[in-house]
């Protein structure tokens, strides 16, 4: 992901650890995502709402015969798999703590 480094689970809750330019410059739209800070399940769920909304884009352009833009959708489609599995995760975690 462009936005962040990677995400480290502390009991029930997600923590972002954000590269140096999205968290200092916000080149992405999770710019609101600052490093360290944990993660909401509604914050993870907006975050992939953006992300969709932001793929419409290119799902239009496939439409109309992009295939570059095909494979931009295909790879938004597996990242909202991947952030979905994250929710699951936090909201089993939620309830289990």
């Amino acid at each position: 992901m462009p936005f962040a480094d990677f995400f480290l689970q502390v009991g029930a809750q997600y923590i972002v650890f954000c590269d140096t330019l999205s968290c200092n410059y916000g080149v992405s739209n999770k710019s609101r995502l600052l490093c360290g800070q944990v993660m909401s399940v509604e914050a993870m769920v907006q975050t992939m709402i953006d992300d969709l909304t932001a793929a419409l884009g290119d799902a239009v352009k496939h439409d109309k015969g992009n295939a570059a833009a095909g494979t931009r959708v295909r790879k938004a489609m597996q990242d909202a798999k991947s952030a979905a599995q994250d929710v699951r995760a936090q909201v089993q975690a939620d309830k289990n703590a």
